[in-house]
């Protein structure tokens, strides 16, 4: 077996339990020294990056989104907004303009609604407020990937959906700080854990990306692009999606000509223009959660 298949074999259990090299070696029964180099490898030749697949919306954290096509408030202002409750930011790098994800009951949807609302109207912003309905995620087909080109040669995959849940789901706190673990470190040994078998159901499994895709690419539109560079999608109520790729910069002009009917926010792996954080943990108290009120201000 060669060098390329065995990185293969490593990616197919990447994609299963993360990137814990214990829980890694341990399954291919290979030599240590072998399996190192090799795994070594593919985050300095190949770019190895992974990214949990947390169904939070089955435990009730489902997310709402602000996507704002005009703004005067700084980036790291709106980041803020929903306090706690921020999941992810993208600001374009070059227009105003930004999306940010946040986390949301059904049931407090309506009230954070109306204070973004208020806000927009207070700094003169263009901006939407949507819920989500329906969430994919995205993990490669490894085999697609050429090794000795650095490229992918097919876009096959794997689609995992789900939707958001009606109520919130009562946890332990050790669970929700196992979540926050595997969360913000794919690589620690959560298997080990006695509380994993309490949250498994939420962990699909982990996306990884290979290359330099240093450009990250958000879009809304009234549909979803195929590419082995997309990582997830979301269908809002309004019926549009928001999709993201992570690219490369040889590849990036190709892909918002592609997509140029669409809405387009083009960021880097910056903390100024993408900002990814962990499930409010803040606001999990007495082994349940408490969403907060959120009061908007500029």
């Amino acid at each position: 077996m060669n060098n390329n298949h065995l990185k293969y074999h490593i990616l197919n259990i990447v994609k299963r339990i993360g990137g814990n090299f214990t829980s890694i070696f341990k399954i291919l029964n290979l030599p240590s020294n072998t399996i190192a180099k090799l795994y070594e490898s593919l985050f300095i030749e190949d770019g190895l990056r992974i990214y949990p697949i947390l169904e939070t919306e089955r435990i009730g954290l489902n997310k709402a989104i602000i996507w704002c096509r005009k703004s005067s408030i700084k980036y790291e202002t709106a980041k803020k907004i929903m306090g706690p409750l921020t999941s992810m930011f993208r600001g374009d790098l070059e227009e105003n303009k930004f999306l940010l994800t946040f986390y949301s009951s059904k049931e407090k949807y309506k009230e954070y609604k109306e204070e973004i609302e208020k806000l927009s109207r207070m700094i003169n912003a263009e901006c939407d407020i949507e819920y989500i309905d329906k969430y994919y995620r995205y993990i490669n087909d490894e085999s697609c990937f050429d090794f000795n080109n650095k490229t992918w040669i097919c876009d096959n995959k794997i689609t995992f959906v789900s939707y958001p849940h009606s109520s919130l789901t009562d946890l332990h706190r050790q669970d929700v700080d196992l979540l926050v673990t595997i969360q913000t470190n794919p690589f620690s040994p959560f298997l080990l854990s006695l509380h994993f078998n309490h949250i498994r159901q939420y962990l699909r499994g982990f996306i990884y990306t290979l290359g330099d895709l240093n450009y990250l690419v958000t879009t809304r539109g009234n549909y979803i692009l195929s590419s082995p560079y997309l990582l997830w999608s979301v269908k809002l109520d309004d019926g549009s999606y928001i999709s993201e790729y992570h690219i490369n910069k040889e590849n990036l002009d190709k892909l918002t000509r592609e997509l140029r009917d669409q809405d387009i926010i083009v960021a880097v792996k910056d903390l100024a223009f993408a900002h990814g954080f962990s499930i409010p943990y803040e606001v999990f108290k007495y082994n349940k959660w408490e969403m907060p009120r959120i009061v908007v201000e500029s």
